[in-house]
């Protein structure tokens, strides 16, 4: 059941951050705007013939590494507070290194709305709420998958 939960949220994620943090990433580093085909890598540079890839950058290979990192150290963090653990160094290295990152999403997805337009136009108290609905989603679903999997008690 949990694989079905993750399944289903992976969907939507990956819709969220292969276009919303990948426009804010592309807004922030210029660098990350770069299409794949002209980064020089031999298998990447076979994309620019096809008119489907042409347009994949270096943003949307960072969003997918950037969910993976935001997912699993969400469910680690959940676990350790919802299970009543104790705190041990190598986990407030993992709940200060997923905090981090998490930050680091926030930032990417609120960039990416206000400069994408995705809702309206370039409202900050939209993009606010929207970025914490968002935020707060991703805790949500770590949270549920720790309580089908039984690592927190219900």
């Amino acid at each position: 059941m949990a694989w079905l939960v993750r399944l289903f949220a992976a969907l939507f994620l990956l819709l969220a951050y292969l276009v919303i943090s990948a426009e804010g990433m592309r807004g922030l580093f210029e660098t990350a705007a770069t299409p794949l085909y002209k980064t020089g890598l031999w298998p990447l540079t076979h994309l620019g013939r096809f008119t489907e890839t042409r347009k994949l950058d270096v943003a949307h290979i960072l969003c997918l590494g950037l969910l993976a990192v935001v997912w699993v150290s969400w469910e680690m963090i959940t676990g350790y507070y919802g299970a009543g653990h104790p705190m041990t160094n190598p986990r407030r290295l993992v709940w200060c290194a997923g905090t981090v990152v998490l930050v680091c999403d926030a930032v990417l997805f609120f960039t990416g709305v206000t400069q994408s337009g995705f809702i309206g136009g370039a409202s900050v108290f939209a993009a606010l709420v929207f970025t914490a609905l968002y935020l707060g989603m991703l805790v949500f679903l770590a949270t549920v998958v720790n309580m089908i999997e039984g690592r927190i008690e219900k």
